[in-house]
């Protein structure tokens, strides 16, 4: 065991002149070491810190940095996810550099670090050995600003327009119930009082167009030469996008060891590591915090070596059934599509109408079912994949389905058994 000494807010300097700030930990004793990096805009947590004397303490610098224009760190914070792919990049080249680094780095974190780390390693360094995004976007127009084309009002209002803005407005404590209903959404930041560009930005952009698409990860997966352990869960606003970045990492990644050693578990929690209103047992991996940490660690040690030989490419939780499975590839194989199809008189709305939903083609003569959209009585979302207000994963949807203006599709009770599992 090391003692550890922290070099606090080390000034670390970007292509442009801007300099981040970065709280290094390191052993006392001078030498070469491995170093895990964390590039983070939400400012140093208990939990981070803990991790970083454990990993000091056992030989692993540990570099934690503000990133731009949030906490201690320069520039300016122009828009969220805009500066990572550059500044990621000029991060890993700098620790390169230092007397200290043997070499091998790594990277870890949460939603926002987990986008930062795939940031960084599709910059192909040989000198990023693993990651571990948990719970990471890599789409944004997909996810969280415009999901299945809806724009993401509660998050991108919530998150995008008060996070960042601590030091700006002390003791914010905004009505985001009232705001999130606020017509035109163009004016919600105006009426919240706060200044920023990205908002305009993202109202401005529904598309997927240039905007989006210098942001877009999943273009680069083909570069990427770090191995990833990546985690996520079934009511994350992430899920589609951590099955994803599994398969394209898996089939396409820029080296043998990237395909081969990469790992993804995916549970029935949502963003924060919760499971709503359902019992689902026993969910918590038992190998999940202890192998994402052995994958780590192990291939800063040793980068030619599997870290996690006996955990298998894809370990999934399926729900209902309440059991984990393992699986080589997503969707599992033997896999097939089956369409569903919504039948009703006319009359499907609410529960207590007439919608019914089966595998068989409807009719021609089938009745359209209708309902009256009003922007000023939204419908507002009871749990499901998301953050922020209202609270995510499973919810009881009976106070939404008895609304009229919701259309209620109902299978009759199952005389089987059905899985269902793909994206």
């Amino acid at each position: 065991m090391h003692k550890v000494k922290i070099l606090v807010k080390e000034m670390i300097p970007m292509r442009d002149g801007v300099k981040l700030a970065a709280d290094i930990y390191m052993p006392e004793e001078a030498g070469k070491y491995p170093v895990m990096l964390m590039r983070n805009p939400y400012g140093v947590t208990k939990n981070h810190s803990d991790f970083a004397l454990k990993l000091a303490s056992q030989g692993i610098i540990y570099v934690n940095m503000d990133t731009r224009g949030t906490t201690a760190s320069e520039g300016v914070f122009r828009y969220p996810w805009g500066a990572e792919i550059n500044d990621g990049k000029d991060t890993l080249e700098w620790i390169e550099k230092q007397a200290w680094c043997n070499g091998n780095i790594g990277m870890h974190g949460a939603s926002y670090p987990g986008y930062s780390q795939w940031a960084a390693a599709m910059s192909g360094s040989e000198s990023l050995k693993a990651i571990a995004p948990d719970v990471s976007p890599t789409n944004l127009q997909d996810s969280p600003h415009y999901i299945g084309g809806a724009f993401g009002l509660a998050v991108s209002a919530q998150w995008g327009l008060s996070r960042y803005h601590q030091e700006d407005y002390p003791g914010l404590n905004l009505d985001w119930k009232a705001l999130v209903r606020h017509l035109p959404v163009c004016e919600i930041k105006d009426k919240a009082s706060l200044r920023n560009d990205y908002w305009d930005e993202w109202i401005s952009h529904a598309a997927y167009d240039e905007y989006w698409k210098a942001m877009d990860l999943n273009r680069y997966f083909h570069t990427m030469k770090t191995p990833a352990f990546i985690t996520g869960g079934w009511y994350d606003l992430y899920s589609k996008h951590t099955l994803e970045a599994f398969t394209a990492m898996r089939t396409s990644a820029a080296s043998d060891k990237a395909r081969k050693f990469t790992r993804c578990i995916i549970g029935p929690w949502d963003h924060a590591g919760k499971t709503g209103e359902m019992e689902f047992g026993h969910v918590t991996s038992p190998t999940l915090e202890a192998m994402r940490e052995k994958f780590l660690t192990g291939l800063l040690r040793e980068a030619d070596q599997d870290p996690v030989p006996e955990l298998p490419p894809l370990r999934y939780f399926m729900m209902g059934e309440n059991k984990w499975r393992d699986s080589e590839i997503w969707p599992p194989a033997g896999t097939q599509i089956k369409n569903c199809y919504l039948h009703s008189d006319g009359s499907a709305n609410s529960l207590h109408g007439d919608g019914k939903l089966d595998f068989s083609i409807p009719a021609s003569e089938e009745e359209a079912d209708h309902y009256i959209y009003n922007p000023r009585n939204p419908v507002p979302s009871a749990g499901g994949n998301n953050i922020c207000e209202p609270p995510s994963g499973p919810r009881d949807q009976r106070a939404v389905e008895e609304r009229d203006d919701v259309l209620v599709y109902s299978s009759a009770v199952l005389e089987e058994s059905l899985t269902v599992a793909g994206y």
